[in-house]
């Protein structure tokens, strides 16, 4: 898929999982500052990301400029099948620099891994959005995404926060 600006493409090689792992880490950094823990934040190991973005079931795609990574989505096989309807796909994140969003990047990447859900088979999709993180409910919510209503409480960063699941069809 291309852009006059960006190029969206499947996440390749140990090269590109490093450099995206990066741009997750600041990514959290930018979005997540005055909803978790700052010194939490500032600690971030990016490495952590690496090992998500190559486990099993879990497809990503990158947005490019000038082919540097700005953005990544991940999505596949639900990865907490108790909490999704049969038939449904997991848009498991989205994160685009901060510096890239509001140019139809997130858009783009969204689309993109919504069409290979419905390649897989997938009559719908869900993903999960923490209630603080308002720019990214406003995002999704704009796009045509719906609540569900089933909501998860967790611990991130060591602070409770709580998941809000959102639907759409395919």
């Amino acid at each position: 898929m291309h852009d006059d600006h960006f190029t969206i493409t499947s996440l390749t090689g140990a090269n590109q999982v490093v450099a995206t792992s990066r741009i997750i880490k600041r990514c959290w950094q930018e979005t997540y500052r005055g909803i978790l823990p700052e010194d939490q934040l500032k600690q971030l190991d990016a490495r952590v990301w690496q090992q998500t973005l190559v486990r099993p079931g879990r497809q990503n795609l990158v947005a490019l400029i000038n082919e540097r990574i700005v953005g990544v989505v991940s999505y596949g096989e639900p990865r907490q099948a108790e909490y999704f309807a049969k038939g449904w796909g997991e848009l498991m994140s989205i994160y685009v620099l901060a510096k890239y969003q509001g140019k139809g990047t997130g858009t783009a990447l969204m689309q993109a891994a919504m069409k290979n859900l419905g390649k897989q088979g997938f009559d719908h999709t869900a993903l999960w959005v923490e209630s603080d993180n308002l720019p990214a409910i406003g995002f999704y919510e704009s796009s045509g995404w719906q609540k569900t209503g089933v909501q998860q409480h967790q611990r991130i960063l060591g602070q409770p926060v709580t998941l809000l699941q959102y639907r759409k069809k395919l």
